[in-house]
């Protein structure tokens, strides 16, 4: 029963956002003008956290392997075969999302080779999109950002995308 309130009430949240985002965008005291903040999840409680059986150790440090770990053991899920050649299937939720993550991953590594971003610059940008990305993979009406991740085409628009995400902790 408390989980039927619970998603019942978190239906009633995603509905009323949406309504105000789209007031929002119809705005005429703001002609022109998009919107900060494009998305918006609760986030009810802490980020997620999963212990992987193997831990990967991210190149930007600790703070970031923790929520890369998360990300990996949320988005990939791996299932034995006992058919056929393959011992092992893996799936990836969402995978517009899961591909998005690993091609701002390549392009935050790639910049701190070149030196064209700081490494704490880069901790920061990454924390954020894998905070988001972790909450993004437990919510179930993401269709809007799932699409307009998979029609941004370079790293750069998908880091603002992601940094057009707003979570806000119940």
């Amino acid at each position: 029963m408390k989980r039927i309130i619970l998603l019942l009430v978190h239906a009633l949240m995603a509905v009323l956002i949406t309504t105000a985002y789209a007031n929002e965008e119809n705005n005429p005291a703001t002609p022109g003008k998009t919107p900060a903040i494009r998305f918006t999840y609760q986030v009810y409680g802490e980020l997620p956290k999963r212990k992987p059986a193997y831990e990967e150790q991210h190149f930007l440090g600790t703070e970031i392997s923790e929520k890369w770990n998360t990300f990996n053991e949320s988005y990939t899920h791996t299932f034995s075969n006992s058919t056929g050649f393959s011992g092992n299937t893996v799936e990836v939720s969402k995978p517009s999302v899961y591909k998005a993550v690993l091609k701002v991953n390549k392009y935050f590594k790639n910049a701190l080779k070149k030196g064209s971003i700081t490494k704490e610059e880069a901790c920061q940008q990454m924390s954020h999109v894998l905070d988001c990305a972790n909450i993004i993979c437990m919510e179930e009406n993401t269709g809007d950002f799932e699409q307009a991740v998979s029609s941004a085409k370079t790293p750069e628009e998908i880091i603002a995308l992601f940094e057009s995400v707003e979570l806000r902790f119940m």
